[in-house]
């Protein structure tokens, strides 16, 4: 309840009581007009006219006013009122009256008024959760006394199928897109209740690894070969039949676009499995290995996994004592150096001043023809920037080679089976030569000698050193045999002579020992087994060979 006085006019002025009520829904609200004296007397009987107005409900009275003087008396003379239907916003009215004296005494108008708000419905929202989709549309206003109306827009989800809302998580459907409902005066929330209709194929675990052979499953990280491995599941919760349809492998080298597809093996079509690939892989490459699967829904999965190079610098473990280069580290104290799919490695020191350069070597590698070569070197420039040799020492009680012995004092570095000459051309299965003033034969290689020049020839490395010659042959004549050191360009080095035949059938054999200590040309790196004779020979179909052997530095 509020009073409110408007204007005094010839000692009296208006008054309205203001008065208001509410519920959820609406306001009810009025006021009643009167007329007060401002310590005036008034003695009046008709005239006095008072409206009421409730923002529109009106109400008039004229009627008389009598009051002594000196006492402030008032009088209501009407009243309005109205009820006030709440919205979805608020708003205001007003509430006004009026006296009017239109009696002859005292003339006049005194008028009041108040503004009250009509406040808006009471409101809540409702919110929506798409429940594992997406695209949920946005909150819907709930106004008291009102239905709520659901949204028209639809979430989606791949592989379900949108049914409506439920007023639980998990709870079946209660409200559709579209409708009206009436629900309680709070704020809530509606979940999408979906209908599921395909689950995709998934892979639940990959691992790629280097191995060291192409059948291997067991990690070694320089190896040169890949093993990777998916577990797949397709499923049948929706289609009972459902299985793997095809299952793609590929592996992408360095970076490359293209891939390289790899046949896989395991469990290709079924609803659940594992499937394998092994390629080779260069320890100095990276993979990347990609594996897709599609179902008989022609629902498809990708899964990818990737294998570094293969290469370690260096590896230490065991404290210490373990040393891996190119290589893991071994288990037990040692060094490994290299190892499976390490083309090659070389172990050099060069040590370089102008034109002068000291080269030792170590170089394993792969021949052309698949099998391995090991070159130990010591060749490099002399101060004058030509090609020079050092020295290799073996210091050890013995020296084998596939598995025979070779001592360093008595080395043979050739030992030749004993031949029959039948091969020889000539009359009667002999061979018969007049040798003139500068002799010498040369037996064709396959009956044991050698030729300059033929490839198939024995051609023996010269090393300084003490060399022991024997050569034996049969035959008859006369004259003297000779066993001798040639060079390849058939430069004389040494020879041995032994004595002349003295008949038909007669062996012959030449012994030399020779001391090498001296340089020769670069092609002439090699030497040859010649046999000679001062005179007249008849060789028969007899027996010849030679022994060949390499005392050491010095004599024993």
């Amino acid at each position: 309840m509020a009073t409110i006085y408007g204007n005094t006019t010839n000692h009296w002025r208006c008054y309205i009581n203001t008065w208001s009520s509410e519920d959820g829904s609406s306001v009810s609200a009025g006021l009643t007009v009167g007329i007060q004296d401002c310590g005036w007397g008034f003695q009046i009987w008709t005239g006095i006219v008072g409206h009421a107005s409730a923002n529109g409900s009106d109400s008039e009275v004229n009627t008389g006013f009598n009051t002594p003087t000196g006492s402030w008396n008032t009088k209501d003379i009407t009243s309005a009122s109205q009820r006030f239907v709440k919205g979805h916003n608020a708003y205001n009215v007003t509430l006004s009256g009026w006296v009017r004296n239109q009696s002859g005494y005292m003339n006049g108008t005194s008028s009041a008024s108040q503004t009250i708000t009509i406040p808006a419905l009471a409101h809540h929202y409702v919110s929506f959760d798409a429940n594992g989709g997406t695209g949920a549309p946005g909150r819907a206003d709930k106004w008291y006394g009102e239905q709520v109306t659901i949204p028209t827009t639809k979430p989606t989800r791949t592989n379900y199928e949108f049914l409506g809302w439920s007023a639980t998580k998990d709870g079946q459907v209660a409200y559709k897109p579209g409708e009206k409902y009436w629900i309680d005066d709070r704020d809530m929330t509606y979940y999408a209740v979906w209908k599921l209709l395909y689950v995709p194929p998934k892979f639940t675990d990959g691992l790629a690894i280097r191995t060291s052979s192409i059948t291997s499953t067991t990690s070694d990280y320089s190896g040169g070969y890949c093993y990777a491995s998916f577990t797949y599941k397709v499923d049948t919760t929706v289609y009972s039949d459902n299985v793997a349809k095809s299952i793609v492998c590929r592996y992408y080298q360095d970076g490359s676009t293209t891939g390289v597809t790899v046949t896989p093996t395991g469990n290709l079509n079924n609803a659940s499995g594992t499937v394998n690939v092994h390629f080779a892989a260069s320890i100095n490459s990276v993979y990347y290995i990609e594996c897709t699967l599609t179902d008989t829904k022609d629902g498809t999965v990708t899964i990818a996994r990737s294998i570094t190079t293969g290469v370690l610098p260096m590896e230490v473990a065991n404290q210490g004592k373990s040393v891996g280069i190119l290589s893991a580290a071994p288990s037990s104290a040692g060094l490994n150096l290299g190892g499976s799919g390490n083309p090659d490695f070389l172990i050099a020191a060069d040590t370089t001043n102008n034109q002068l350069e000291s080269m030792a070597q170590i170089h394993g590698s792969t021949s052309a023809n698949g099998q391995g070569e090991l070159t130990l070197s010591t060749q490099g420039l002399d101060s004058s920037g030509n090609v020079a040799r050092g020295d290799i020492n073996l210091v050890a009680d013995g020296v084998y080679l596939n598995s025979q012995s070779m001592t360093p004092r008595a080395w043979v570095m050739y030992e030749h089976p004993a031949h029959d000459l039948a091969t020889w051309s000539g009359d009667a299965g002999k061979w018969y030569s007049n040798f003139g003033a500068n002799p010498y034969i040369e037996g064709p290689s396959h009956t044991g000698y050698w030729e300059r020049n033929n490839s198939t020839g024995l051609i023996v490395p010269l090393v300084r050193g003490y060399w022991y010659i024997e050569h034996v042959m049969m035959g008859y004549g006369s004259g003297r045999n000779m066993a001798g050191i040639f060079s390849k360009s058939g430069d004389e080095i040494c020879s041995g002579s032994v004595s002349a035949h003295s008949g038909y059938g007669t062996t012959a054999s030449a012994h030399y020992l020779y001391h090498f200590d001296e340089s020769i040309d670069e092609d002439d790196v090699g030497w040859y087994l010649k046999v000679s004779h001062g005179g007249t020979i008849y060789i028969s179909r007899r027996v010849t060979y030679a022994n060949i052997i390499y005392l050491g530095p010095t004599l024993p």
